[in-house]
């Protein structure tokens, strides 16, 4: 693997924002599902369920832990700090542009070709680094969610037959590497144009 590579892929940024996506997808689903309600805000002394709080705790708890609640509690937590992510992410091709790229430019003949290439491959790995947060996500919640889907969610059903995308439902994410392409190449340009 090249040295540059090895840079692009395992740099401090883009490890701290993998990290802090999938810990703050885990922290947005403990609260905005009303699990921390069920768990460690459980009123175990409320008059209504005397006797019998523990039976209720479980039960509550049971009925939190289904994938459609642990994937859609955290859509406004996806929509408002996945573009900041993006963003920061964005700093490496910054950094690389104003210091590796003179390099880059001088052993190749375009200017232009050098430039695109490393903004495709910079937007390409931050759309990725977003997708690869949200599928380990996906897949703790496959292992921990003991709650079947609970209604059919027809994403691609039009195209791979019915039920596809309650078999396959980590598929049917597959809009969110491709919009954190398209939102980190315009970033890139931005950042081309102003410089």
């Amino acid at each position: 693997m090249k040295e540059l590579t090895k840079y692009r892929l395992f740099n401090r940024y883009r490890i701290i924002v993998t990290v802090a996506f999938i810990s703050g997808l885990f922290v947005t689903w403990f609260f905005a599902s009303g699990l921390y309600e069920a768990t460690l805000g459980f009123n175990a002394n409320a008059e209504d369920i005397q006797g019998s709080a523990k039976e209720v705790q479980t039960f509550l708890i049971y009925q939190l832990l289904d994938l459609d609640t642990y994937v859609s509690s955290t859509f406004n937590y996806i929509s408002c700090i996945v573009p900041i992510l993006v963003t920061v992410l964005t700093i490496l091709f910054i950094k690389e542009k104003n210091s590796l790229f003179i390099n880059l430019y001088v052993r190749h003949n375009k200017r232009r070709t050098v430039l695109i290439q490393t903004m495709l491959s910079h937007s390409v790995l931050n759309g990725l680094t977003i997708y690869l947060g949200f599928i380990i996500f996906l897949l703790v919640g496959l292992v921990i969610n003991k709650v079947p889907v609970s209604f059919n969610r027809d994403g691609l059903d039009w195209l791979f037959g019915e039920n596809f995308s309650i078999r396959h439902c980590f598929l049917g994410c597959v809009n969110k590497p491709v919009s954190r392409v398209i939102n980190s190449s315009f970033l890139a340009r931005i950042q081309i144009w102003n410089s």
